[in-house]
């Protein structure tokens, strides 16, 4: 998980506009927050709240990163039939 953040950091920040590259640092380190907390039955009470609510901010500061430099790739969510 931290070798895809740490490949990430530079096209996705050099992607973003200058407005929105605290988005992508954010999305990104959530998803190292994420990594370093994994989601397993035998986890602590601490390490199921920190992965529940880093996936929550990477989920939400990527969609908003693609909301705001690229948001025709949003249109990938919509199921193609």
């Amino acid at each position: 998980m931290f070798v895809v953040c740490f490949l990430a950091v530079p096209c996705v920040i050099d992607k973003a506009s200058e407005n929105t590259k605290f988005l992508a640092f954010i999305s990104i380190a959530a998803l190292c927050f994420v990594g370093a907390a994994p989601l397993v039955k035998d986890s602590s009470d601490l390490a199921f709240k920190v992965h529940s609510v880093a996936a929550v901010v990477c989920g939400v500061s990527s969609q908003l990163l693609l909301l705001f430099n690229f948001y025709w790739l949003l249109l990938l969510w919509v199921p193609w039939e």
